[in-house]
């Protein structure tokens, strides 16, 4: 499919449950995800949604050169990078 057809965007939703924080979705379909593995990187901004937070999504070869594009993002702009990977992430199954 072509990548500026509706039908090959990616889909999100945002939405708050009173007990819950903010929840972002986001459905990437398969010509989406290949363009992604390829380097292409999408920006979802869902401030005008009333969350404050811009999300990027990319991908890699490997893992390596994700965090090699992060690293460099961070350079860029003078951010300091915190290494996580020890840490339990907050994410959970659904």
């Amino acid at each position: 499919m072509s990548s500026d057809t509706i039908a090959s965007k990616c889909v999100t939703s945002l939405y708050k449950n009173e007990d819950e924080p903010p929840t972002v979705m986001i459905g990437i379909p398969a010509d989406v995800y290949a363009r992604m593995k390829d380097g292409k990187a999408f920006i979802f901004d869902f401030s005008t949604g009333g969350v404050p937070v811009r999300v990027t999504l990319y991908g890699g070869e490997t893992k390596e050169d994700c965090e090699k594009t992060l690293q460099r993002n961070a350079t860029e702009r003078g951010v300091f990078m915190v290494d996580d990977r020890n840490r339990k992430p907050g994410v959970k199954p659904s």
